[in-house]
């Protein structure tokens, strides 16, 4: 009948619904290891920075030992 359709129309599947919050959970899991990588790969991206800033000043000459040679 016409209600009997109209009311079921609103029901959802048990199994639709547990597969749904399944892969809510999934994505909730994976969205967790992404943020936790990122947060990994900043610290050695800031680690790395500090290395090469200390590299960079270790190579630079100093103002007492860069002496011009006049032509």
């Amino acid at each position: 009948t016409v209600w009997s359709g109209i009311f079921l129309r609103g029901q959802v599947d048990p199994r639709v619904d547990s597969e749904m919050w399944n892969e809510v959970r999934n994505i909730q899991t994976k969205n967790k290891e992404l943020k936790t990588k990122a947060l990994e790969l900043r610290r050695q991206y800031v680690e790395l920075q500090a290395k090469v800033r200390t590299k960079l000043k270790m190579d630079r000459p100093t103002d007492a030992s860069t002496t011009r040679e006049s032509p």
